[in-house]
């Protein structure tokens, strides 16, 4: 494995890094599916699928936080 600034790298680390990015910004799991080339999306979810969980909380999160509390008005939350 190479190995420059303190970094290793290699194609496959870097394939991983690029569909775990993908999957963190909340990219559509059959998108990356497709661009991984995996024969479907089990197999995605399979090696990715904890990423999921984490994305779908944060976009949970996001839409609640667009929900106004009690005693604050639509204009205090965007």
């Amino acid at each position: 494995m190479p190995r420059r600034h303190g970094l290793e790298s290699s194609l496959h680390g870097l394939r991983h890094f690029w569909a775990a990015a993908l999957i963190s910004s909340g990219a559509d799991i059959s998108a990356v599916s497709k661009a991984m080339g995996h024969a479907n999306i089990a197999v995605t979810n399979d090696i990715y699928g904890s990423l999921f969980d984490k994305s779908a909380a944060e976009m949970f999160e996001r839409g609640a936080a667009l929900i106004p509390r009690r005693g604050q008005t639509a204009k205090e939350v965007a």
